[in-house]
């Protein structure tokens, strides 16, 4: 992934909140979601922009955000983005987040998509507590 970050001329700033409680989730898992949320992100950045990768705690659930400031994602693609095999990119299979849909559902938890003011996504993966 590092060399697809420096190739693009992309910033990756990672943000993590101290002392967030700790939940039970699949370590090998956890790091291909986020790798492939934060590739996806930096694929969809110019050169010059940011990625955020942060985590925060919402109610009671631990959050993981991957931010971009790309050109967003159209609602009409929304629905379709976790779907196998689909691809508004020129690279890639369109395997990455259907992937990482089916590794959420199988932990249990939940995903969501939101824009990115001005512009850009958020994917954010939601751990509850235990």
């Amino acid at each position: 992934m590092t060399e697809t970050v420096q190739k693009r001329g992309v910033t990756v700033e990672i943000l993590l909140s101290p002392d967030l409680p700790t939940v039970t989730f699949d370590a090998i898992r956890m790091e291909q979601m986020i790798i492939n949320f934060a590739l996806n992100a930096v694929q969809a950045s110019s050169e010059g922009e940011k990625v955020t990768i942060r985590t925060s705690m919402a109610k009671k659930n631990i959050v993981i955000d991957v931010a971009d400031y790309g050109s967003g994602i159209s609602h009409d693609h929304r629905a379709k983005v976790f779907d196998p095999f689909f691809t508004s990119k020129k690279e890639g299979t369109g395997l990455g987040l259907a992937i990482v849909k089916k590794l959420v559902e199988a932990h249990e938890r939940s995903l969501e998509i939101s824009d990115n003011s001005p512009h850009g996504t958020i994917f954010s993966v939601i751990l509850p507590r235990q």
